[in-house]
This record gives C-alpha cells, structure tokens and sequence, in this order.
C-alpha cells in the first residue's frame, strides 16, 4: 500500500515517484476520507518494497505532433 501526492504542475520526468510518497494517513486526513481499515495498513507493506515504484514517461504531446493530420471539411 502508498500514497503519492504529485503536484498540480509540470513534473521533471527524470523525477522519482518516490519523492511523491506520503503517509496515507497524511492523505486520508487532508481528504477527510478513510481509504482504509487500520488492521488493513499495519498489515501491508508500502507499494515500494514489493514493486518496482517508477513512473514510466509516454511523451504523447511529441507523437501528437509527428502524425499527418487531415482535416476533414464539415458537408455544405
């Protein structure tokens, strides 16, 4: 289990996600919500030690410019 809060802004992509982590309690407390029982977050491990916590970067903006686009005219 892990929280990761990101900002409302552009973020390097050579940024590690780890750097986004917070406690989830941290998150459940500024959301006022309850994700998940007590008895469910002292048993779990944190995402990170059993995954590999790495943001994989699509550059689709760059791949949006490459495509040929038609425009199609509307019928008259």
């Amino acid at each position: 289990m892990g929280a990761f809060v990101l900002p409302n802004a552009v973020i390097p992509d050579e940024a590690p996600l780890e750097s986004f982590i917070m406690p989830v309690e941290a998150v459940e407390r500024a959301a006022g919500l309850i994700f998940f029982a007590d008895a469910v977050k002292s048993a779990s491990t944190h995402i990170c030690k059993t995954t590999k916590c790495q943001v994989v970067v699509r550059r689709f903006d760059e791949a949006r410019k490459k495509v040929n686009r038609k425009t199609i005219s509307a019928p008259k």
